[in-house]
């Protein structure tokens, strides 16, 4: 545990906004420093309260994140690590900005332990598609209900940067999802319910025997900006036949469905890992619109495709039955 005043290195060092922060963080700042202003019993991030930006308090420190099992979910991962002597209890937390119309909300509450940490996942909120002049914001209520004397909430409001965000989360998930919104209004794209599994007689990148066949499908948009497919990536357990992407070359401009098939061998054949795999039935999608470019996004197969999927990796990959 760090000593109060200090602030280790490794830490976020970017501003933040504070009122009534629990008294026993407070009491780090040492006695000559200002008590902070007691907060409303009601305030809570969604009251865009107004605060003088202070300090990261001595030991604690946010970063975000996410974990492949809740990509599909649109969920991140905020981990708040508490260096401090006492607990750090966050009762609800929200990330706002410039490139998002509505908030991305915590689905519940954490307790960061002295010397411990604690996640809160936030539901992404929906997309402002232009581009952004200002870092994301987090806020976080901190509930201090139990300590004598002090405020029943806090709320703290930190400006997201690139210490906060090492991997780069936010701004990946928010060029993906206006990558498919652009894409969708000019084409509606999607997957044939179920892929076809073909028998092949060469050994194909180690595989011999079967291969999967699916069918993607782009339906214009009328009035629409042009949109193009040029190609699909390969994914954890997918790889394509002949090169490491599928090229389609699918077009709005033909004015009504065209259709692709695109053929596919077994990325991986490890039953542990294939179990596991939290991304592989997610097929990244390489498009234009208009003539410009869009950053990859995901265009998940169905559900009968998905479990269809895991029975052609068997199939192909040998594995014994049942």
């Amino acid at each position: 545990m760090e000593p109060c005043g200090r602030r280790p290195a490794s830490r976020v060092a970017a501003a933040l906004a504070l009122v009534g922060l629990a008294a026993g963080l407070a009491a780090c700042e040492g006695p000559s420093s200002p008590p902070p202003a007691a907060a409303s019993p009601s305030a809570s991030p969604s009251q865009g309260v107004d605060a003088t930006p202070v300090p990261l308090p001595p030991g604690v420190s946010v970063e975000v994140g996410q974990a492949r099992v809740e990509w599909g979910d649109r969920i991140v991962r905020v981990v708040v690590a508490n260096e401090s002597a006492v607990d750090v209890v966050v009762a609800a937390a929200q990330i706002t900005g410039p490139r998002w119309a509505t908030p991305a909300r915590s689905l519940g509450s954490a307790t960061a332990a002295p010397g411990g940490s604690a996640t809160v996942r936030l539901l992404l909120g929906a997309p402002r598609c232009e581009q952004p002049e200002e870092a994301d914001v987090l806020t976080l209520e901190l509930d201090d209900s139990a300590s004598p004397g002090s405020a029943p909430r806090a709320v703290l409001a930190h400006g997201i940067d690139a210490s906060a965000d090492p991997d780069d989360v936010l701004t990946r998930r928010w060029a993906e999802e206006c990558a498919a919104e652009a894409v969708a209004t000019g084409a509606r794209l999607s997957w044939s319910p179920r892929l076809e599994v073909v028998e092949v007689v060469e050994v194909v990148e180690g595989v011999e025997g079967a291969r999967a066949r699916l069918t993607l499908w782009l339906d214009p948009v009328p009035g629409g900006p042009l949109v193009e497919v040029q190609a699909i990536d390969g994914t954890t357990l997918l790889s394509p036949v002949g090169g490491p992407q599928w090229a389609l070359g699918l077009s709005s401009a033909a004015g009504g469905p065209v259709a692709a098939t695109l053929e596919a061998t077994p990325a991986r054949c490890d039953p542990h890992a294939v179990a596991e795999d939290k991304r592989g039935a997610q097929m990244p999608v390489r498009a234009t619109v208009d003539g410009v470019a869009q950053p990859v996004f995901y265009l998940p197969l169905p559900e009968a495709a998905r479990e269809a999927l895991h029975a052609f990796l068997g199939q192909a990959c040998g594995w014994p039955a049942g």
